[in-house]
């Protein structure tokens, strides 16, 4: 999930004396007629501060009470991000098929896999080379895969396979 928190990435390159007032977020580096090199970041207050020896423990920080180095209201948002998870389900694709003529379906029981799932699949070769052959062959017969609550279906639109396959199923919410 991405939610944005307004904050542009731009990086302004200039003599110090022409720095406008950043954008909260933004960063500038600049020089100066010493030959000093700095970086400045643009605040939610509109005042562009210099960060060039800045270390960590001075840095403000935001709360969803107070501005900090990013507004409230965007650490709200932040703090609201829901981190994602991800299952992965294993299940092996056999030679028997529904249907004398193609279309071909197997349906298959996969504990846990939702109807709302919409799982990203991996065949799972053998070892053996020419196991492994056959495998892959199986794959490129593979139309389609959807999926139910605790069940997929796996769909041939053309030839049925005639070699088992392992597969994975990988969802990430």
């Amino acid at each position: 999930m991405t939610i944005k928190l307004g904050y542009p990435i731009r990086l302004y390159r200039g003599h110090e004396n022409n720095l406008p007032v950043l954008e909260s977020g933004v960063l500038a580096y600049t020089f100066n007629d010493n030959n000093e090199d700095k970086i400045w970041l643009g605040t939610v207050s509109g005042i562009n501060k210099d960060i060039t020896s800045v270390v960590a423990s001075s840095i403000p920080v935001a709360t969803t009470t107070n501005n900090g180095l990013m507004s409230k209201e965007d650490k709200v948002k932040l703090d609201s991000i829901v981190p994602s998870t991800n299952n992965t389900y294993n299940a092996i694709i056999t030679t028997l098929w529904d249907g004398a003529t193609a279309p071909f379906t197997q349906r298959l029981i996969v504990s846990g896999i939702k109807a709302t799932d919409n799982p990203i699949v991996f065949p799972k070769y053998s070892s053996d080379s020419a196991t492994a052959l056959l495998e892959y062959a199986t794959w490129q017969k593979i139309s389609n895969i959807t999926t139910a609550d605790n069940l997929i279906t796996v769909h041939c639109f053309e030839e049925a396979p005639t070699t088992d396959l392992s597969i994975q199923l990988k969802v990430v919410d």
